[in-house]
């Protein structure tokens, strides 16, 4: 099976949410993930600045109530649901673009349904809706290779006639 290329799966790991990759480390399931891959995972967490150890141990603590949605700002601004999206990785990719964009936006799954919420303040909102007009199909259309297995948006490695992700090691 061909390794997977460090650089690449970094920068796809960069679009996770610190939770997702908290998550990936604690359940270490080496049938989702190929074992190369966790190194990279506790790096992407060191780099954003988490204790990985400690938020390791937090998730594996009974989790609380869920918190209700905050937005940080002044007192007047208003969270304003912008979309809601099936997709996690859509979502992520969404939040990613109002972010380099200067747009504050969180993901919120409110009945853990799997639709996200994509909220912003209200005074964002309409800028917001444009850049993602603006970028509508986003990396999916230029990569063009979902891994249907991880979910990673990427050119495969191909083996024959199969296309390899190179995350996951799934074939397709």
């Amino acid at each position: 099976m061909p390794l997977i290329d460090d650089a690449w799966a970094r920068r796809e790991l960069q679009h996770r949410e610190t939770e997702e990759l908290v998550d990936i480390l604690v359940e270490h399931d080496e049938d989702e993930w190929r074992p190369e891959v966790f190194p990279l995972v506790e790096a992407v967490l060191r780099e954003r600045g988490v204790d990985v150890a400690t938020a390791i141990a937090e998730r594996r603590r009974a989790p609380a109530a869920a918190q209700p949605l905050e937005i940080a700002g002044p007192a007047a601004s208003r969270p304003t649901v912008l979309a809601e999206i099936e997709d996690e990785i859509e979502a992520g990719l969404c939040r990613r673009a109002l972010l380099e964009a200067g747009i504050e936006a969180q993901l919120h799954d409110p009945d853990g349904s799997g639709v996200v919420q994509l909220v912003v303040d209200e005074s964002d909102a309409q800028a917001a809706r444009a850049i993602l007009e603006a970028t509508e199909g986003g990396a999916e259309s230029e990569a063009g290779f979902r891994c249907e297995s991880c979910g990673f948006i990427a050119e495969p490695i191909l083996d024959g006639d199969l296309r390899v992700c190179q995350v996951c090691g799934e074939a397709s």
